[in-house]
């Protein structure tokens, strides 16, 4: 089987591009570019990237790091480097001698030539230097001092046997101390994998062995007596396999000893004894097997780039996807009027490209369900040739078939606006969310279809009032994400903008959501929900959901009354016209991060919000929880119950969707790992005598790993009679991979 790798350089003043990418320009995920040289290192069987790193060797020291990186490597492996920006400082004007040799090892005959600003790119088989191929550029001085950008592509085909395992990728990135900003972070497929702030000193999380999900997390400052000894007891005490991603923010030498540089050179590390004070550090290594570690280092303060800010230095590790395991049966307790749920159909549209459901870890509400009808959004969709520009798609049920009728493309489409991140419908009206829509200062929009003469039609384009756009207006390159989540019921509509500011008072990503209301054949904006408590940084109107005068909104990072930021959700009514807040949801048993308040759903006198970070005593984090409300007479709304089944186990992030209508309620756990690591699950639950009881968990036959079944949920009629939930990722052919597909359910006699 043959594979292409293609690798794309572009030096110039730091806004040249880095990208290596393979099968018809898919690149590399969850990586981070940087100033220097980026290297991929790929499997020679599979194609696969097994490996990354990005070494600024604009500080010289970062070379002989480089080389050391590459010395590592066995033979046979593929190499592939890229320059972004420059990988020279000014006064040396070259990569360091180690770095010159190692290159040239590889096979490049044109490494001795690249200077400052310089783009390169070079594909190499280690210990096959006459396969190599490269291609240089040199960089040209303007007039006004700039030099622009280069660019540059080396290609090459690659001849494969194997089957790539798309495992999930660690990457690690550390930015030291300077004088205006310290970074750090630590992710799983893109996704954060510290639930806590990066502190000042060594920040660390452990992952399984076996499943590759964070097991602990752990902070070691620099200045407190003990905390070094603490690190190296926890290096020292890991089982064996466990595999350990560490991070330094700001100053971590003090938080290492002889000690825990002992454990951390058994781990695999080689550059641990280097680190200096205020140095950028990143490892990540597996228990009991030192050669597989990969790090990085820079002590230099060197320079930051050309935006003014700091350079990190970063690191990813592709781990190997476990073999799937058989399903152990799950019990399923009949519903008391005798029905069951039953898989309907699956419906996986041929005309699908890589990912397009996908934007996996956004909870926004992409799908929706209506009677006979459904919307499904597909944000990384591509419009003509661009890419990420989204489109929905509409299905209908006929004959006994789900069916798409029409695809909703984006109505001005540009590159990653992600039309179709959210959706809804109601009767003749729909919502589509686009919460990067690129007009110069990229606040999202949200576009209303209507269904006239048997097809949806595009009438127009919402956008937030300009009150709630200062932020973007004064820098020009932050999102206020309005479209990030969208609802409509009859002739009204909901739209959240999670990182909105408030002007008055100041506060940053604190979130709002907008009112529009449909009025002589035209929605117009009436009305801005901010919360009484809003604080910056709540990203309030993550989620949205409206049912006649009644709208929900909830943010990720909402404070509760002991000043703890556990996620909330917030209940507004229209009352004469104007909209006010009644009540602010948030139970008692919340914790720190739990997430509370995204997703959420509103129907009639009930709601479900979902708490997927939510913990269980004497279980790892992130199990996730749903929490259900009922609507008293008085008007005020209580706790009605929590939902958390008993099989739920760390990390499963039970309630990352929610949907209820009637006495049925849904709830999907995308992260289940059972029968593959997260292949996801949905649960299904039904009202009966007051309380909510587990009817089923669905998950459809034959689901692999990381297929994220659950994703998106919706229900219709008032005992459940269609479910609809979404999986994010299929690995069955017929469709682009990895491209997605959508389950229809039907409850049965």
């Amino acid at each position: 089987m043959e594979t292409n790798l293609q690798v794309e350089s572009g030096g110039g003043d730091g806004k040249g591009k880095a990208q290596i990418s393979i099968n018809n320009g898919r690149e590399l995920k969850y990586v981070n570019y940087g100033r220097g040289l980026n290297v991929a290192v790929l499997d020679e069987n599979t194609g696969e990237m097994i490996s990354f790193a990005c070494f600024d060797t604009f500080a010289k020291e970062c070379g002989d790091y480089f080389a050391e990186f590459i010395e590592n490597l066995p033979n046979g492996r593929i190499v592939a480097i890229a320059v972004k920006d420059t990988a020279v400082g000014v006064e040396t004007n070259s990569l360091s001698d180690k770095a010159l040799a190692t290159c040239k090892s590889l096979g490049s005959k044109e490494i001795d030539k690249l200077g400052m600003r310089d783009s390169w790119a070079l594909i190499a088989k280690k210990g096959e230097p006459n396969a190599a191929k490269e291609a240089l550029a040199k960089a040209t001085h303007k007039n006004d001092g700039l030099f622009p950008e280069t660019p540059v592509t080396a290609k090459t085909d690659l001849n494969v046997s194997g089957k790539p395992s798309n495992g999930l990728v660690i990457s690690v990135t550390s930015g030291g101390y300077n004088n205006v900003d310290s970074s750090a972070s630590i992710t799983i497929d893109g996704r954060d994998a510290l639930k806590s702030d990066y502190k000042d000193g060594i920040n660390v999380v452990v992952f399984g062995g076996d499943n590759s999900k964070p097991l602990s997390t752990h902070v070691f400052n620099s200045y407190i007596p003990g905390q070094a000894d603490e690190f190296a007891k926890l290096i020292e005490e890991l089982p064996e396999n466990r595999i350990v991603a560490i991070t330094v923010k700001g100053d971590g030498k003090g938080a290492l000893n002889d000690r825990g540089k002992t454990a951390c050179k058994a781990l695999g590390s080689r550059l641990v004894d280097k680190l200096e004070s205020n140095g950028s550090w990143t490892l990540i290594a597996q228990k009991g097997k030192p050669g597989s570690a990969i790090e990085n280092l820079k002590n230099t303060p060197v320079a930051k780039d050309l935006s003014g800010k700091p350079v990190p230095v970063a690191v990813s590790l592709r781990l190997p996807a476990p073999i799937p395991t058989a399903a152990p049966t799950t019990p399923v307790t009949p519903a008391s009027n005798g029905q069951n749920v039953r898989l309907q159909q699956k419906v996986q549209l041929n005309d699908l490209r890589v990912d397009c459901y996908s934007n996996w870890w956004s909870t926004s509400k992409s799908v929706a369900l209506q009677g006979k009808r459904s919307l499904v959004g597909a944000p990384l969709s591509e419009v003509g040739n661009v890419v990420n520009a989204g489109a929905v798609y509409v299905m209908e049920y006929q004959d006994g078939q789900w069916s798409s009728k029409q695809k909703l493309l984006h109505p001005e489409p540009v590159i990653n606006d992600l039309f179709g991140l959210s959706v809804d419908f109601d009767g003749n009206w729909a919502i589509v969310g686009a919460p990067k829509t690129a007009n110069n200062v990229k606040p999202g929009s949200a576009y209303i279809f209507q269904f006239e003469n048997g097809e949806w039609k595009y009438k127009q384009k919402l956008q937030g009032p300009k009150d709630y756009s200062g932020y973007q207006q004064r820098w020009g390159y932050h999102y206020d994400s309005f479209g990030y989540s969208v609802a409509i019921s009859g002739k009204l509509a909901i739209v959240g903008a999670p990182f909105s500011e408030t002007l008055d008072p100041y506060r940053a990503n604190a979130g709002v959501a907008h009112i529009f209301q449909l009025e002589n054949g035209t929605w117009q904006f009436k009305q801005t929900l901010v919360p009484d408590d809003l604080r910056g940084g709540d990203l309030f109107g993550s989620s949205v959901d409206l049912d006649g005068d009644v709208a929900i909104a909830g943010g990720f990072y909402v404070y509760n009354s002991s000043n703890v930021s556990t996620g909330g959700a917030y209940i507004f009514q229209s009352q004469n016209g104007q909209w006010q807040q009644v009540q602010k949801l948030q139970p008692d048993d919340l914790k720190y991060l739990d997430w509370f308040g995204t997703p959420l759903a509103l129907k009639g006198n009930l709601a479900i919000v979902g708490a997927y970070g939510t913990d269980r005593p004497s279980v790892a984090g992130d199990v996730g929880a749903a929490y259900i409300f009922q609507k008293l007479q008085n008007g005020k709304w209580e706790l009605m119950q929590k939902l958390q089944p008993d099989d739920l186990k760390a990390v499963d992030c039970f309630g990352t969707s929610v949907a209820i209508s009637g006495k049925v309620a849904v709830v999907g756990a995308m992260w289940v790992d059972v029968p593959a690591v997260n292949a996801g699950a949905a649960y299904i639950f039904q009202l009966e005598n007051g309380k909510w009881q587990l009817k089923q968990k669905v998950q459809p036959e034959k689901l692999a790993y990381y297929e994220w079944f659950g994703h998106s949920v919706a229900v219709d009629g008032e005992d459940g009679e269609i479910a609809l939930v979404r999986g994010n990722k299929q690995h069955e052919a017929g469709a682009g991979d990895e491209a997605g597909a959508v389950y229809f359910f039907e409850t049965t006699a």
